[in-house]
Formats: C-alpha cells, sequence, structure tokens
C-alpha cells in the first residue's frame, strides 16, 4: 500500500503512521463532565493535586500555576475529598500548601482521613 503525502509527512514529524479513523473514534472518550482527581506536573513532579467534577475545564483554569503536563484519575463524585486528600498526604505537592497547625492543604485532615480509612477496614 503507498503513502499518501500525508501519512508520509506525519511520520517524518512524529516517527509514527497517521492514526486510521477506527483507531482515533475507539480511542475517543465522551464530552460528559468526568469527575476526577487530576495532577499538575513540571518536570517530572507532582507540583498540585486537585478535584473536579469537570476535568475537561479544569486544569485550564490553573493559568496561576507553571505546569508542563497534567494527569487525572476518574474517580466517583462522592469520593473525590477521600482519594484528593490520599494523594495529597502521600506525595505532599508544594503548591498544595502546608499549614503550621493544620497539615498539608487538603479536604480531609489527615485524623479524619486515617478513620475513613479504618472504617472501610483498610
Amino acid at each position: 500500500m503507498e503513502l499518501s503525502k500525508y501519512n508520509h509527512f506525519h511520520k517524518l514529524i512524529t516517527g509514527d503512521m497517521l492514526l486510521t479513523k477506527n483507531e482515533i473514534v475507539n480511542a475517543a472518550k465522551p464530552m460528559s463532565r468526568i469527575s476526577g482527581v487530576y495532577f499538575l506536573i513540571l518536570n517530572s513532579e507532582i507540583i498540585y493535586i486537585g478535584q473536579s467534577v469537570n476535568m475537561y475545564s479544569r486544569a485550564a483554569s490553573h493559568y496561576d500555576k507553571e505546569f508542563d503536563s497534567v494527569v487525572y484519575m476518574p474517580c466517583p463524585k462522592e469520593d473525590l475529598n477521600i482519594m484528593e486528600s490520599i494523594y495529597i498526604h502521600e506525595f505532599k505537592p508544594a503548591q498544595n500548601g502546608k499549614y503550621k497547625y493544620i497539615g498539608w492543604m487538603s479536604p480531609v485532615k489527615t485524623a479524619k482521613l486515617n478513620e475513613l480509612i479504618e472504617a472501610r477496614g483498610i
């Protein structure tokens, strides 16, 4: 099969062949509001962890932070506070902040988080 000029040009730029229409369509995600926890990354470091009920618009609202990539993990709305807090307490990202008397800024403080984890038998 002969490559089209577009496929050839794409391969020169990326080193890979153009995706087929089926590959693109099968990889598509619905544009519904996806809730989840997101991670702002700068130079391979997690600098901020947050949550949103609309992942598609939330990361772009962090225009005040310098980051080079975003990762998100889908999560049910009712578990967002717990999941965000677990990740903040685990990774302690610099831009989530630390306060002398209350610890890392997260929706669920350490003592309450420990209670919730124990209550679920973990």
